[in-house]
């Protein structure tokens, strides 16, 4: 069997990746590109091939950490996205009884975030609690949309331990 010069290259290539230690280094390097968000996209989606391209147990191994760090942004980035679109959709809303659909809409999305919502911060926790708060009172006012208030208060206790975290941080301040 003859071997190429491109498939010498390329069993030196994964005999050095494989080698302990070097991609722990070539990643660090790549993640080290943070002055810009191309950067970091860069260097994300570089790991993430890296991690990809090599069927290797131990390459891997020491890819997880760094993997696990660009999950949880791409989990955190997706909530915040999602997030400010459901409240710029209340914002935007022009009756009351669509802004309680969407509001309910909200709530019932972070309830389903399970806890990918912590990664959301101790501080939207908090006002998430307290804007629930006003907003079950203002539905007890408004006739056109007392109707709501039992399914307000359902997402109250379900984000119960959520809006408690985010109470922690104001108390400690």
């Amino acid at each position: 069997m003859t071997i190429t010069r491109a498939m010498k290259h390329g069993i030196v290539a994964k005999t050095v990746l494989t080698t302990p230690g070097i991609v722990t280094q070539i990643a660090t390097q790549l993640l080290c590109l943070n002055d810009t968000q191309e950067n970091r996209a860069y260097g994300n989606e570089g790991v993430v091939n890296l991690y990809f391209s090599m069927n290797n147990d131990q390459l891997r191994y020491e890819l997880v950490p760094f993997m696990e760090d660009i999950r949880l942004t791409v989990i955190k980035n997706r909530l915040i996205k999602n997030t400010h679109q459901y409240i710029e959709d209340v914002s935007n809303a022009k009756n009351s009884i669509k802004k309680a659909e969407l509001v309910l809409r909200l709530f019932k999305y972070l309830c389903d975030c399970g806890d990918d919502k912590y990664l959301l911060g101790k501080t939207f926790a908090y006002t998430i609690g307290n804007q629930l708060d006003i907003i079950i009172n203002q539905a007890y006012d408004n006739p056109k949309i007392s109707h709501i208030v039992h399914k307000l208060k359902g997402y109250k206790q379900d984000l119960y331990h959520f809006t408690s975290w985010g109470e922690d941080k104001q108390n400690d301040n």
